[in-house]
């Protein structure tokens, strides 16, 4: 264990090893060398693994259709059943051309140790370079899991197949090899199919004749809305182009005409019904360009494991917002005036800027920038401590259970709606009072109270929103759970810290352990209870 993890620092934790090299006692203070010795003791003890016989594979190049028969060995116990999923996955080799993709279930019954995954590879031509792809083994199921020592790690296994280039003549239909290693021959052909069926498919609900005739009168209603859209992502080219490179930046291409055309139809409505420019801007502008940002956010809610990208994607996408979408205009137009000086025009446009400095600058005037800041800090603030509360009482920012889920979405609806209506309040009406000498008119002081009041009733209902949020959120909070057989941890409590729940979960194991019973048919409160003494048994043993 020493030599295998030298760079394991002495202050984040304090292990005893036994005669034999293994860990007899050990007190982590640090989870993720937690999950490096329990994987690395496992090793030692010859877990139950699924692993492939060796991490790499190289085929030779060949003018005939061959057939690749990948070994996966089951090691340790192999007395009850198991399962996994496989894939195969492009790593530079064109899926349909260099290798047929595949995936599937791959099922071990009881004493088995060993399973073939069948992939076919076409013949390769002279002029074909060298391509990979991989073969991945993910959710094991069964008493059963990865070997973490190698490719993959304790969540999957991994082959990395080499489709070796042809030993031909160099000199062999040398032209084709030099456009296959430029463009991508394989590439561009699969790109141009799927950019075929792309264009054919937008018409049909739901983007199948299959589909199409399942479709509800819903999704009939949805699919005309949304035509224009998905003719304009249909034009787009596909993905697999480059590894996805081109659908990048014509992506990006067409989010900016469109955020163009939105801004520009904005302005329109503001001119049209009186609307200030900063009103326009923090409602219809703001909601209109944040469209791609919410269902990036939603995606990666829904397809990742954890709410990082999702949550993080907001602040991001609001910095390319603020440096890049305001940075780089202003230093243009900055640079821009200071090389042409001054016109007639500039001192007409900026009387007092003319009057107090020399030449000519780049002139923005705030206004109301600062209140707007504040407000949106002050909401932010409060946001980001809902999430943390979410993380401390539910295990999670994102999700849970219906209540406090719903009263979240709610709650930072009426965060943003509230944050619009002040805004254009303060726009509207409070440049009305803005001298001293308002206050000396009924005018000014119906504004002032008007301002009194707004300012109280939306602090009152932002509040009220907020404390019904946390309430229904600790309502529904994770019971922390108790230490086994009794043991008090170092602060004398029975209670788990975050990095125990967070390592070891025990309700979830006796969930694992009775589903486990159930499917084996083995539902007797002997077996379940034997089972989870050895799982509290080896808990307790690292004090993890």
């Amino acid at each position: 264990a020493e030599q295998r993890y030298k760079a394991l620092p002495v202050s984040a934790t304090r292990c005893l090893f036994g005669p034999d090299g293994l860990p007899a006692k050990s007190w982590f203070l640090s989870r993720r060398w937690g999950r490096h010795l329990r994987a690395f003791y496992s090793s030692l003890q010859g877990g139950a693994y699924l692993k492939f016989e060796s991490e790499t594979r190289t085929l030779d190049a060949s003018p005939v259709e061959q057939t690749i028969e990948i070994p996966v060995q089951r090691t340790g116990n192999v007395e009850a059943a198991a399962s996994c999923v496989f894939r195969t996955e492009s790593m530079g080799a064109v899926p349909g051309y260099d290798y047929e993709p595949v995936e599937g279930d791959l099922e071990f019954g009881p004493g088995e140790t060993r399973k073939l995954i069948s992939v076919q590879v076409p013949g390769r031509p002279s002029w074909r370079g060298e391509a990979m792809f991989l073969v991945v083994l993910e959710d094991a199921m069964g008493q059963v899991s990865f070997d973490p020592t190698d490719d993959g790690g304790m969540t999957r296994a991994i082959l990395s197949v080499t489709l070796a280039a042809s030993s031909g003549h160099p000199t062999d239909r040398s032209v084709k090899k030099l456009v296959d290693q430029c463009v991508g021959i394989y590439g561009a052909s699969r790109g141009f199919k799927d950019w075929r069926d792309q264009l054919g498919s937008w018409t049909f609900v739901n983007g199948s004749a299959e589909e199409q005739l399942e479709a509800s009168r819903l999704d009939w209603a949805l699919h005309f809305f949304a035509l224009p859209w998905k003719l304009i992502s249909a034009i787009l080219p596909p993905t697999s182009f480059y590894g996805g490179w081109i659908t990048f930046y014509t992506s990006l291409i067409a989010i900016g005409v469109m955020t163009a055309m939105v801004s520009d139809l904005a302005e329109l409505l503001g001119c049209v019904v009186g609307m200030p420019d900063i009103v326009t801007a923090v409602s219809f502008v703001a909601l209109g360009t944040s469209m791609p940002d919410l269902f990036a956010s939603l995606t990666a809610a829904r397809e990742d494991e954890i709410a990082d990208a999702s949550v993080v994607n907001v602040t991001g996408s609001n910095s390319v917002n603020v440096f890049l979408g305001l940075g780089a205009p202003w230093s243009i137009a900055a640079i821009y005036w200071e090389v042409a000086g001054r016109t007639d025009e500039w001192v007409a446009r900026y009387p007092e800027e003319a009057a107090t400095i020399s030449g000519a600058a780049f002139v923005v005037k705030s206004k109301n920038l600062g209140y707007s800041v504040l407000i949106f800090c002050g909401m932010c603030a409060f946001a980001v401590v809902i999430l943390y509360l979410r993380r401390k009482w539910l295990g999670a920012e994102l999700g849970g259970p219906a209540a406090p889920k719903y009263a979240v979405v709610g709650s930072f609806m009426f965060y943003w709606g509230l944050f619009v209506a002040m805004v254009s309040w303060r726009v509207l009406r409070w440049e009305l009072s803005q001298v001293p000498e308002s206050l000396t008119n009924i005018a000014g002081v119906a504004v002032w109270l008007e301002g009194i009041l707004v300012h109280g009733l939306g602090g009152l209902a932002f509040l009220t929103c907020t404390a019904v949020t946390l309430v229904l959120t600790r309502r529904h909070r994770v019971v922390t759970p108790r230490r086994p057989h009794g043991d008090n941890g170092e602060d004398g409590s029975q209670s788990w810290t975050q990095s125990e729940r967070d390592d070891y979960d025990s309700e979830n194991a006796e969930t694992r352990v009775r589903e486990h019973h159930k499917d084996a048919s083995l539902e007797s409160k002997e077996s379940v209870r034997s089972e989870l003494d050895t799982v509290y048994t080896t808990f307790d043993h690292f004090k993890c």
